[in-house]
């Protein structure tokens, strides 16, 4: 017995031992104010009216620490008290206002101006995602997950900001100062209204049991222009429009939350083409080209941006790359027109992949890729026979290209070895190509037989008809492969844009008219 009770006592000294060394005991490293779901800067001023209340929310870091436990202090009691985060302006003056967490005594402070000066709020808009929402904007939301909304108050000094809110319909969407939770399939509208002025605002939240929300840890972004024609990306649904650029983004990449788009808009009403052409970082300030530079692709690899298009000197075109804006000649000197299609870095090697001809005739065109402006030719073109290269993907020193080999059939090269998708000529484009880390190929493409133009993908060989359109255009169709997950973007010509997530259709946007181009997958936060 003696020998058993001994063997139980260790065992529970081990078990204290273990549990006082539990992952969950993590330290909080840090602690932020936020007001009305908006950020605080540390020592920020906020205006306060005599009378009047504010409400400090404290944001503890990390999200999963322990003791988030907090204490709240004044440096002047008589002038702005505070009490479990709620700010009592007293009498004019200043006074700092200060959370300390219990554990690990970390601090954020605000500096609270109390005034009898009132300065009254003239209006109230919402933001999400850093963008501020037009009136009755649609936003996407799927169930069970959460959107944040900040109001915006102006003007910025009003002394009495405090807003409440509301949603129309609690079953489909709640809302808990400015964080919308999905609950069921719906539409319901949010709206902010301001303590002082009654002045309100609204979006409309749209909630789906899957969709263009964040159902997934991969942010989804898609690049075209909406439906009132200006360069848009959507970031799992959401909106972000530039209106400075009328036409829109071609291409896109993200890294490290960087967003990247390209577009390239043509004036063919003069003798000469003219082209805008350019890239923006984050819908911001763009990098413009040359009015003689036609840009198709774009990646960006340890935070230099290549960008892959075409020179067009006035008769004919000539193929190039720009690293960080600075143009890097492909064109072979035994051609007459040369056409660089997509991009793709891989362990600081540059691959482009596109065409050339020795002929003004198209059907005299070869299918080519340049690793380090060197040129590899896949399907050498003569007199009838043309071919072409259209997407790049390198995987293991494998380089991957997708295009059409003599006579146009849609193909695809590893290694310079072609394989054959498709056994029709001249009715075929490929548009994107991905090579999984377990080796399944992906490939998407159009196919016209007149006056339908179907959109389709492949995979290791084996066709799936996504689509189709009416009329001859050419859509574009650009896919993304995350895990066992594969999105395709494309447009049913005069419909909303969609993408399609392992065959399913997703309507990420509501308008009609609207034009998508390209898609990316990113791990959330990167």
């Amino acid at each position: 017995m003696k020998r058993l009770f001994r063997l139980g006592v260790l065992a529970a000294i081990c078990g204290v031992a273990v549990f006082s060394c539990k992952k969950d005991d993590v330290s909080v490293t840090g602690v932020t104010l936020t007001r009305n779901n908006a950020d605080v800067s540390q020592g920020a001023t906020l205006h306060l009216a005599v009378g009047v209340t504010l409400t400090l929310i404290p944001k503890v870091e990390p999200e999963n620490a322990k003791n988030k436990q907090v204490s709240w202090s004044s440096s002047a009691p008589a002038v702005a008290s505070v009490t479990d985060g709620i700010v009592s302006g007293l009498t004019e003056g200043t006074a700092i206002i200060t959370v300390t967490t219990e554990d690990g005594n970390k601090t954020a402070s605000c500096i609270i101006n109390v005034t009898t000066n009132i300065v009254p709020v003239t209006s109230v808009t919402l933001s999400h995602d850093n963008r501020t929402l037009a009136h009755n904007e649609t936003l996407p939301l799927a169930v069970d997950k959460t959107l944040s909304l900040v109001p915006i108050v102006a003007p910025e000094n009003a002394t009495n900001a405090n807003v409440s809110w509301n949603s129309s319909n609690t079953n489909v969407a709640t809302v808990d100062n400015g964080v919308v939770t999905g609950k069921t399939a719906g539409s319901t509208t949010i709206s902010v209204t301001t303590q002082d002025g009654n002045k309100t605002a609204q979006c409309v939240v749209n909630v789906t049991g899957s969709g263009g929300g964040n159902t997934s840890q991969y942010d989804i972004y898609v690049c075209g222009q909406n439906k009132d024609g200006y360069a848009t990306y959507w970031k799992n649904g959401v909106a972000h429009v530039n209106q400075n650029i009328k036409g829109a983004y071609k291409a896109i990449a993200v890294e490290n939350g960087e967003v990247y788009t390209l577009y390239s808009i043509g004036d063919y009403s003069g003798f000469h083409p003219v082209f805008n052409s350019g890239y923006c970082k984050n819908n911001g300030t763009s990098m413009a080209f040359n009015v003689t530079d036609f840009l198709s692709s774009i990646t960006v690899s340890n935070g230099n941006v290549y960008v892959a298009g075409d020179v067009y000197n006035g008769s004919d075109t000539r193929a190039a790359y720009w690293l960080n804006g600075t143009a890097v000649n492909l064109h072979p000197s035994d051609r007459t027109l040369s056409n660089a299609n997509s991009i793709f870095v891989s362990d600081g090697n540059v691959y482009v992949a596109g065409s050339d001809r020795y002929s003004i005739l198209p059907t005299i065109q070869s299918a080519v890729y340049w690793k380090n402006g060197t040129k590899v030719t896949l399907a050498a073109g003569s007199y009838g026979i043309g071919a072409d290269a259209n997407s790049i993907f390198v995987t293991d020193n494998d380089v991957y290209v997708a295009g059409r080999s003599e006579n146009y059939y849609i193909t695809y090269w590893k290694n310079g070895i072609p394989t054959k998708l498709h056994n029709e000529q001249f009715v075929c484009g490929t548009r994107s190509f991905f090579v999984s880390p377990n080796g399944d190929v992906h490939v998407t493409g159009s196919h016209w037989r007149n006056p339908i133009n179907y959109f389709k993908y492949w995979k290791n060989g084996v066709e799936t008809v996504l689509g189709s359109s009416s009329g001859s255009n050419s859509v574009p169709l650009r896919l993304a492969v995350v895990d066992a997950d594969v999105y395709i973007v494309g447009n049913d010509l005069f419909g909303a844009s969609k993408y399609w997530k392992n065959g399913t259709v997703v309507d990420f946007t509501s308008e009609s008219g609207s034009f998508a181009w390209d898609i990316v997958a990113v791990p959330v936060g990167k």
